[in-house]
């Protein structure tokens, strides 16, 4: 059986094995630069997509305090410990230091230990109060 290759040539291409050094040589330096520009668009657009991303952190309302909540209080008042913390609605829930908040809200005399927790919209502060001086009852006063 006679087999006979057929090739069909598109544009006047030659195949691969009949091409000169120098063609070669120029067709990969096309597809590297192709390489190239496509790795930079992806990177270009990339960037632009962190770039709006962060954008949008900073306006979205979830990222915002709009609930301050405190657990764990009997003697301290709410008001005092909020107050204490230095957090207030409409802080940027990221730009806010937990451990500093924790410190300032440490130094009431009647706080044992300071947890603060943030969650989107809110922050959470849970404290645990120190055991206070046992209180005489008034039948154990009036008999002495």
């Amino acid at each position: 059986m006679n087999r006979t290759a057929y090739y069909s040539y598109s544009n006047n291409e030659k195949p691969a094995a009949e091409k000169s050094r120098a063609s070669r040589s120029v067709i990969r330096h096309q597809r590297v630069r192709r390489m190239q520009r496509r790795v930079a668009v992806g990177i270009l657009g990339s960037t632009l997509l962190l770039v709006i991303f962060g954008m949008l952190l900073l306006v979205l309302p979830a990222f915002k305090v709009q609930s301050i909540k405190v657990k764990g209080n009997s003697r301290v008042a709410e008001e005092s410990v909020i107050a204490a913390s230095g957090v207030e609605i409409g802080d940027e829930i990221l730009d806010l230091k937990k451990g500093e908040i924790a410190e300032r809200i440490a130094q009431d005399e009647n706080v044992e230990r300071v947890s603060v927790k943030t969650s989107l919209g809110s922050v959470t502060i849970k404290i645990v109060e120190k055991e206070g001086t046992a209180v005489a009852s008034s039948a154990e006063a009036s008999a002495r």
